[in-house]
């Protein structure tokens, strides 16, 4: 179902330019709030610990890895409007799994619109900035491609890695769900298989 998303991706980046597209925002410490989670989950999943550094701007957080390299950590909340999306058009031929669908499409645009401010002269760490797609309204993904190669299809923009934070986790679980789009090594929930099980908490 996502053979088309390499052609999608080329008409975002030449759309953001063109028209302003609907991206939600969070206040810094609200960002926190997810970032501290996000981590967490990202240790869970690949076994890192990130350490924050600092708050900061373009990208949002500043952290380290265990061997002192500094990152940056950029989060953007998806803004997921099944009523407006052009997905319904572009991907009619996939009802079955339009949900999925409509969801990472509205990944792409927010990805699309971080990646035109990634490329601008003021982005620090535009080489090691980590991108974060936030669900906070959550969305349990009921059938991920287990194709790591689909990851390919996020190698276009710039960011070292690319996660989408699934929230629909947190009540239940006390965690969001790190789901790895890019690149290949992160692809998918890793580690965390314990979240689809009976909650803990």
């Amino acid at each position: 179902m996502w053979h088309e998303s390499r052609r999608l991706w080329s008409w975002l980046i030449f759309d953001v330019g063109q028209r302003k597209i609907r991206v939600a925002h969070f206040d810094k410490d609200e960002e926190r709030r997810h970032l501290l989670r996000f981590l967490s989950a990202r240790k869970s999943a690949t076994g890192e610990e990130l350490t924050l550094l600092a708050d900061h701007e373009s990208p949002d957080f500043i952290c380290a890895r265990p061997d002192g390299r500094q990152v940056g950590v950029e989060h953007t909340k998806v803004a997921y409007h099944p009523e407006q999306t052009e997905l319904r058009h572009a991907c009619r031929d996939y009802d079955d799994d339009k949900d999925n669908w409509e969801i990472m499409w509205a990944a792409y645009v927010s990805l699309a619109k971080k990646e035109a401010k990634r490329r601008k002269s003021h982005w620090h760490f535009p080489d090691a900035t980590i991108l974060v797609l936030d669900l906070v309204e959550g969305c349990r993904f009921e059938d991920w491609p287990e194709d790591a190669d689909q990851a390919e299809d996020f190698s276009e923009s710039g960011f070292l890695e690319v996660w989408l934070s699934d929230h629909s986790s947190v009540e239940a679980f006390g965690e969001v769900t790190a789901i790895g789009l890019y690149p290949k090594s992160i692809w998918g929930i890793q580690g965390q298989g314990y979240l689809w099980g009976p909650p803990y908490k």
